[in-house]
């Protein structure tokens, strides 16, 4: 088997310059968010967050990620996510993605 039917070793997929995790109120998606902040320490990535949530929603209505006081109202949990990982990580690693409409 090839390097290319293997997929990217590990030393290939450290000159990626984002971890994007998908953030919902489950273990499996904190375990994920623990792991993407060890890694962005060590390797001096970025940290894209990433959010959706159904039409229609009272969230359709935020402004934009870098305003995190209307977030609060709407979905306390992942402001929290994003206000802690800034404050561990600095702002300017991390990124909010924030969409609407089904999966």
């Amino acid at each position: 088997m090839t390097a290319i039917e293997r997929g990217p070793s590990r030393a290939d997929t450290t000159s990626l310059r984002r971890i994007v995790v998908a953030c919902t109120d489950t273990y499996g998606s904190r375990a994920a968010l623990a792991w993407a902040e060890a890694d962005s320490v060590l390797s001096g990535r970025r940290i894209v967050l990433c959010r959706t949530y159904p039409s229609g929603t009272a969230g359709a209505l935020l402004p934009p990620p870098a305003a995190i006081g209307p977030l609060e109202i709407v979905d306390p949990v992942f402001a929290g996510q994003v206000r802690q990982l800034r404050g561990r990580l600095g702002a300017d690693r991390i990124e909010v993605r924030i969409r609407f409409g089904s999966l």
